[in-house]
């Protein structure tokens, strides 16, 4: 949420308009979350594969 870069806050806006599929999770980093809360989005996604993974044995 604190990209620098890019308008995070708009694209967020956008995705949560015409992307009802998506999973969205707002953490408290800039340009690369993975060097700065590289635990957090390491657990997001484990979480998302986990979760992926339930999907293709279930469907």
């Amino acid at each position: 949420m604190r990209d620098p870069l890019t308008n995070s806050k708009e694209r967020l806006y956008t995705i949560r308009e015409h992307c009802n599929f998506a999973t969205i999770e707002e953490l408290d980093a800039g340009h690369c979350p993975h060097d700065e809360c590289p635990e957090e989005v390491n657990r997001l996604f484990s979480e998302w594969i986990r979760t992926a993974e339930r999907s293709n044995l279930q469907g």
